[in-house]
């Protein structure tokens, strides 16, 4: 099934349903880590790994994350899409609020800017 597909699901709160996404899924992760080299598997479970040991926390004090506006800080964008900053990267802290840091991407790859920029006329 698609992912849209899946969706109508959801709220079914089927553990028929819940077994074969997870098996999809894990199907469809298998493929996509044999085409990734090293260092993108690495990327990738590294944050795959991050977000499972922090997906409960309200607040990145409670990982020990100590940064005000301002800070350039390292840290885990998660997963992208194409021409996005994701994984580990480095970032501007630009807010806090209730303990949630507004962190914006920073990249010295400028071909990696070229292909991600995208020209808006404003006339």
């Amino acid at each position: 099934m698609e992912p849209n597909e899946w969706q109508k699901y959801k709220n079914k709160k089927s553990t028929e349903y819940t077994q074969k996404i997870t098996s999809q899924a894990r199907i469809a992760e298998e493929q996509l880590l044999e085409g990734l080299n090293e260092s993108e598997v690495y990327d990738y479970m590294l944050s795959k790994l991050n977000f499972c040991q922090r997906k409960q926390m309200y607040s990145s004090l409670e990982a020990k994350v100590y940064v005000k506006v301002g800070d350039i800080c390292f840290t885990d964008f998660g997963l992208a899409y194409l021409s996005e900053v994701g994984y580990q990267h480095f970032g501007l802290v630009l807010a806090m609020k209730n303990g949630k840091i507004f962190v914006v991407p920073m990249s010295g790859n400028s071909s990696a800017y070229h292909r991600a920029y995208d020209p808006v006329s404003l006339s």
